[in-house]
């Protein structure tokens, strides 16, 4: 229902909105896909013992925590720096004589 919703929502100028669905509409479809495939992640035609499944592709608990480590300390860092960007760009540009 959601991608049926789209075109009308645009007709209307209700872009916004249209994008929620057209979001809700591919969300929903890889949600069918992962449901369909569980829990065979990338499955091989040839030889199914060679299909990556979740059980296969998961990872231990020390990559998990090196990887939190990296997140905990990068994310505010990361955070700050747009702020950063973003105090030091925002405004209207102003054309002068010298500007091109």
């Amino acid at each position: 229902m959601a991608a049926v919703n789209v075109p009308r929502l645009v007709s209307k100028k209700k872009y916004a909105n249209a994008l929620v669905f057209s979001s809700l509409t591919m969300a929903f479809l890889l949600m069918l896909v992962a449901f369909q495939l569980y829990p065979v992640l990338l499955p091989y035609t040839i030889n199914p013992k060679y299909s990556v499944t979740i059980y296969n592709a998961a990872s231990s608990q020390k990559p998990l925590g090196i990887m939190l480590t990296i997140v905990v300390i990068g994310a505010p860092l990361l955070a700050g720096y747009f702020l950063f960007l973003y105090k030091t760009f925002h405004g209207k540009v102003k054309l002068y004589d010298t500007s091109y």
